[in-house]
């Protein structure tokens, strides 16, 4: 857009957040206004819903309308984020609405055609462009899952039913190894801090991230807690390739074939224990374990190494 300074303009804080050693990428969905150009000089271009209208998804036809990816929409997007990456840079995109838009719509208007194939397709085009880094605002067979989740705490109050499942924060809880390798967004409500802090525990533990976007202040800086268990999770996540939950819900086991991580939730014994040498990950770093090397403690990162 002119308004904003068009190309130049992005190419300008491109160059900024390159020179900060920072990525930069764009929000992207299957989806447009109505009013956009695209569909104005090509209505063939939008789905068709049952009614006969171009599809919303739920939102109403006169607030967005999915794009039929079937169609030549796929090489004029696709065109123009090539040229969007070559003249301006741009890294990655965070993909909106990937399921409920993007793969779910039906084209009534053409033999009741999807768009799974043909937004697969899409989605593997733009990385052979080089926009390599893809995230999804649902959880995707394509990629890293990030998606807002809302913590109306049905416990607490009459289940809201316009969030449920995935969208729950609750539904989460106690049950993070379903995140494996996702990011969730949630503003906590009446939450404990030592709640949100196993919490995030478990989620690191599963390679997923939990973020408290009002834990933070204006500077982004991160509570003491938080900042430690962003260090064990770096720490140890070069070891984190093969996993294996343990009985019991007790913790998760990582392996990578020269050592073994164990993130422990509840007290754990460790059978054989005699044969590993077993490190404790603490503030200042790995130290030996000596005692109690049968019992583990929970809520703590382990090192085991035969």
């Amino acid at each position: 857009s002119a308004f904003w300074g068009g190309i130049a303009g992005w190419r300008y804080l491109y160059q900024k957040a390159q020179s900060l050693d920072m990525e930069l990428g764009h929000w992207f969905a299957p989806h447009f206004s109505p009013r956009s150009p695209i569909f104005q000089q090509h209505p063939e271009y939008q789905m068709i819903d049952v009614m006969g209208l171009p599809a919303g998804g739920g939102y109403g036809f006169q607030t967005l309308a999915v794009a039929d990816w079937n169609t030549n929409v796929f090489q004029v997007v696709l065109d123009d984020l090539r040229r969007w990456k070559e003249e301006g840079g741009l890294d990655y995109l965070w993909v909106d609405s990937c399921s409920n838009l993007g793969l779910l719509q039906t084209n009534y208007a053409d033999k009741m055609r999807t768009n799974f194939d043909a937004f697969a397709r899409l989605l593997a085009a733009i990385q052979d462009i080089g926009i390599c880094a893809l995230t999804f605002e649902c959880i995707s067979p394509f990629g890293v899952g990030r998606f807002g989740v809302a913590d109306p705490r049905s416990d607490h109050l009459a289940q809201d039913k316009s969030v449920a499942g995935q969208n729950d924060f609750s539904w989460w809880l106690g049950e993070e190894d379903m995140a494996i390798d996702c990011t969730l967004l949630v503003r906590p409500r009446r939450r404990e801090i030592k709640e949100l802090l196993q919490a995030q525990f478990r989620a690191m533990a599963n390679r997923a991230a939990l973020s408290y976007d009002d834990l933070y202040d204006d500077d982004y800086s991160l509570p003491d807690w938080w900042v430690r268990n962003n260090e064990m999770y770096h720490k140890v996540l070069p070891h984190m390739q093969k996993r294996q939950l343990l009985p019991g819900s007790a913790g998760v086991l990582w392996q990578d074939g020269c050592v073994e991580i164990l993130w422990l939730f509840k007290e754990y014994t460790l059978a054989n224990h005699e044969l590993y040498s077993i490190k404790q990950l603490t503030k200042n770093g790995w130290e030996e374990v000596t005692n109690g090397r049968e019992n583990l403690a929970p809520w703590q990162v382990y090192l085991l190494q035969k």
